[in-house]
């Protein structure tokens, strides 16, 4: 087992960090710094197939790639962060066991990229540029939150990956959805409902027009596809936002409308068009 600790000052890796590396044995490291600034990594993180990162401090701020084949966890205090602060592209991935308690996207310029499906504990927050799902998703907990989510970062939701909040009780969340050019967010409140064990409310939007609607004259080059798991019978509010390039026709003809196989096209809503 090998440790960063202290909390006077914190650690600077000016290359890669590898947790493994080449040889045969196995590795155990420990961050336990306590530093308010995160042990920083200028370079990438590895973490091999069978080793171990325990992120047990306040965290790191990585300005390369991260990459989990063994085992990402966190302990029980402290910040436990994962900063993602590079201007070069970045990514997230790997095939191994990822524990995230807090993860931030703060970089001066391009994007994160998910090469895995990931979960929050405790908070996402979006300060600058954008987290792209690609084919995975963002799971957020039912006690975690995510902080921020703006026209200048958001989860960007370009494929099929999805963002999925997991819900424990009733309440409001907003998903901070966009594709690359434009922030769409969708806002939902669950009012009611039977929730079961691992309930989640699944939502991504989709730059183009939802094909049920494009026999009208009006309509969005836009939808949010929701899918609910583990609730029945919910009764929600939700709000959303789309852009002006959205709109095919006038818009103020517009409604708000919900689809799906059981009820067909239906009319759930008016819009705002100021």
């Amino acid at each position: 087992t090998s440790a960063f600790t202290g909390s006077s000052d914190y650690p600077r890796v000016k290359g890669n960090l590898d947790i493994g590396g080449s040889g045969s044995g196995t590795v155990s490291f420990l961050n336990e710094n306590t530093n308010a600034t995160s042990v920083l990594v200028q370079g990438n993180i590895t973490v091999r197939s069978g080793n171990t990162l325990n992120n047990n401090g306040t965290g790191f701020e990585v300005q390369g790639n991260f990459t989990v084949d063994g085992t990402l966890a966190y302990g029980s205090s402290n910040t436990r962060g994962l900063i993602f602060s590079g201007g070069n592209s970045q990514s997230f991935s790997g095939s191994g066991t990822i524990g995230i308690y807090d993860l931030t996207i703060n970089k001066s310029a391009n994007n994160l990229s998910l090469g895995s499906s990931i979960t929050i504990d405790h908070q996402l927050t979006l300060t600058s540029k954008n987290l792209v799902l690609g084919s995975y998703d963002l799971t957020i907990a039912s006690s975690a939150s995510i902080s921020g989510g703006s026209s200048s970062s958001y989860v960007q939701t370009n494929s099929t990956g999805k963002i999925t909040k997991r819900f424990s009780a009733t309440g409001s969340f907003t998903y901070p959805t966009g594709d690359g050019t434009y922030y769409t967010p969708y806002s939902l409140t669950l009012n009611s409902g039977s929730i079961g064990s691992g309930a989640g409310i699944d939502v991504r939007t989709v730059s183009s027009a939802e094909s049920h609607v494009t026999s009208y004259s009006n309509y969005l080059n836009r939808y949010w596809a929701v899918n609910i798991n583990n609730i029945t019978n919910p009764n929600f509010n939700v709000s959303y936002v789309y852009a002006d390039n959205d709109i095919h026709g006038s818009e103020s003809n517009f409604v708000a409308a919900r689809w799906n196989a059981a009820s067909g096209l239906v009319n759930i809503g008016t819009v705002n068009t100021s």
